[in-house]
């Protein structure tokens, strides 16, 4: 591994290096949060036990200690990313979150979110300025373009209540199911919905947040 290219990794996570011994390993530190953080990135397989006495060390002064596993700048990246963006307990928030919105939408019917649906509708597409005839379902559509591997901009355009806040907490929920390298970041500015004459809009982003950090997806 570059050792350049690692510490530019770790330090976009907020780690500094701690200090680093000649070719065997390299020690980093995180001093945000409750419980100060040690990551050592082995550069070498045959320094378990020196490893394992650095380890113990660094827990003795109350640091959480980790021993990263990855033998490429790939897999570090993946390792970091998962393990900052907690996969499995975002997932649950998201189905949370759904079903709270689902709750909400329900109260009016006197139901809870188990009777709530989303319905699917006809609608047109535009691609780079040009239309096209869709031929999937609109939610199917949207997740193929933000799966792209380029920056793109989604926009729908609908009027107030005609269901884009659904269709972004829809495409929220397929996002549960994701176990790694992408988060979804859900964010609504909404103005009075209520407004017969639909001059004040509702609009929501669903930021899908990936481990490269120079990329940037919208809906």
């Amino acid at each position: 591994m570059k050792r350049d290219k690692l510490i530019e990794l770790f330090s976009k996570y907020g780690y500094k290096v701690e200090e680093e011994i000649d070719d065997k390993f390299i020690v980093f530190s995180l001093q945000t949060g409750m419980y100060p953080a040690i990551e050592i990135v082995p550069y070498r397989n045959d320094i378990k036990e020196e490893i394992e006495q650095t380890k113990s060390a660094y827990s003795k002064c109350g640091y959480a200690v980790k021993i990263s596993q990855g033998t490429t700048i790939a897999e570090i990246e993946d390792y970091l990313f998962n393990g900052f963006f907690h996969v499995e307990m975002t997932n649950k928030r998201i189905i949370q979150k759904y079903n709270n919105y689902a709750n909400t939408l329900m109260e009016i019917y006197d139901k809870d979110y188990t009777a709530y649906q989303y319905i699917n509708i006809p609608y047109s597409l535009e691609y780079n300025f040009e239309k096209r005839n869709p031929s999937i379902k609109l939610i199917d559509s949207i997740l193929s373009f933000m799966k792209s591997d380029r920056p793109s901009l989604i926009i729908v355009e609908a009027a107030a209540g005609f269901g884009k806040t659904s269709t972004a907490y829809e495409l929220l929920k397929s996002y549960s199911t994701v176990t790694e390298n992408v988060r979804p970041f859900l964010m609504e500015l909404s103005k009075d919905r209520t407004a017969s004459n639909f001059l004040n809009l509702g609009i929501s982003f669903l930021v899908p947040y990936t481990k490269d950090f120079g990329r940037i997806t919208q809906f």
